[in-house]
C-alpha cells in the first residue's frame, strides 16, 4: 500500500454538541516548511457535513471550537481558507484511508498535534489515548477544561 494522503482516525458526533465531525491526521508523506512544529502529523477536527468557512459564517462551529475565545474575538491563528478547507475538501473526494490494521503503521512512532484546527475535547478521550500510545510524542490544547473530560488534560 502506497502511502495515504491522510488518515480519518475518527468519525461520529461531536461531544460538545453532538453534530457530525471527523478528525484527520495529514502530512503522512509530506516533508513540512515549518519550523515550529517540524514533522508533527497535524489532526484537524471538521465538521464532516459543512465545509470550515461556511460553518464558521453561519456559527455552525462550536461543534468543533466550543468556547474557544478566540472565535468570539475572530482572533484565531488558523486560517480556514487554507489548511481546514483542503483537508475538508479532500475529505469529501475520498482521498483518506480510514485507521486500521494496514493503515496505523503510518502513524507509529511519529509525533502528532492533537487539534490543530479544531479542539480536542470535541472527540471521545479514547481516541487520543490509543494515539497516544502509539506516537513518538504528541501535543494538543483545550478551551473546554471547564466542560471536558478531565482524562483529556494527559493528552493536552
Amino acid at each position: 500500500m502506497s502511502k495515504p494522503l491522510g488518515i480519518i482516525v475518527y468519525k461520529g458526533p461531536s461531544l460538545l454538541d453532538g453534530k457530525p465531525i471527523v478528525a484527520i491526521a495529514t502530512g503522512i508523506g509530506i516533508k513540512t516548511s515549518n519550523e515550529k512544529i517540524g514533522d508533527m502529523l497535524p489532526i484537524w477536527i471538521l465538521r464532516s457535513d459543512i465545509g470550515p468557512q461556511l460553518a464558521t459564517k453561519i456559527g455552525e462551529d462550536f461543534s468543533i471550537c466550543g468556547n474557544c475565545f478566540q472565535k468570539h474575538a475572530n482572533s484565531c491563528y488558523v486560517n480556514i481558507c487554507h489548511g481546514p478547507r483542503w483537508v475538508y475538501e479532500a475529505f469529501h473526494r475520498d482521498r483518506y484511508k480510514n485507521l486500521d490494521y494496514d493503515t496505523v503503521q503510518y502513524l507509529e512512532n511519529r509525533y502528532m498535534r492533537f487539534g490543530a484546527y479544531g479542539d480536542p475535547a470535541a472527540v471521545p478521550i479514547e481516541i487520543w489515548e490509543n494515539l497516544a500510545k502509539i506516537a513518538k510524542g504528541y501535543t494538543g490544547y483545550s478551551h473546554q477544561w471547564k466542560k471536558c473530560n478531565p482524562e483529556l488534560k494527559k493528552y493536552c
